[in-house]
């Protein structure tokens, strides 16, 4: 069995080297690894990406939440309904990056690993970013999503 395992060896050196001579390339600079796991490393970084993006949406949202805020306290006009709208901002803020935080959790779950105890995980994670979602919304709107008509009516 040694054998099988030293005959694959010497035919991924042969392979480096060959596409190092296509290349044109010393056979040293050309250096392969499994290909699945060159994969799942890009999509690793694509993960990380996306999440630093989630993340930044909510830090910059919550900073535009605030500076928005602070203006509005000092025009005597709008400072009655100004920290309403800094929930709203605010809230509006998180959820979108609760909503790339979710992207990037499917993407890992899916691409990257998907054995049945990260799917398990992944569907615990949405579930209890769906349940904040809602809850915010209904903090944002003051009403569940499903009873907006209901509310349009009464004002209609």
């Amino acid at each position: 069995m040694r054998t099988d395992r030293c005959d694959s060896i010497s035919f991924k050196a042969l392979f480096r080297g060959a596409v190092a001579d296509w290349l044109w390339l010393p056979r040293d600079l050309v250096l392969f690894t499994d290909s699945v796991s060159a994969y799942e490393h890009d999509v690793s970084d694509l993960v990380k990406v996306i999440e630093a993006a989630g993340a930044a949406v909510m830090v910059v949202g919550a900073s535009a939440a605030f500076v928005v805020y602070a203006f509005s306290i000092w025009n005597p006009t709008k400072r009655a309904g100004s920290y309403a709208a800094l929930r709203r901002n605010l809230g509006r803020s998180i959820l979108l990056g609760l909503e790339i935080l979710i992207l990037a959790d499917i993407i890992r779950t899916i691409v990257v690993t998907p054995t049945l105890t990260s799917v398990a995980v992944l569907g615990m994670i949405v579930l209890v970013r769906v349940v904040l979602s809602f809850t915010l919304e209904v903090e944002i709107d003051g009403s569940w999503p499903w009873s907006r008509w209901r509310r349009s009516e009464d004002t209609s």
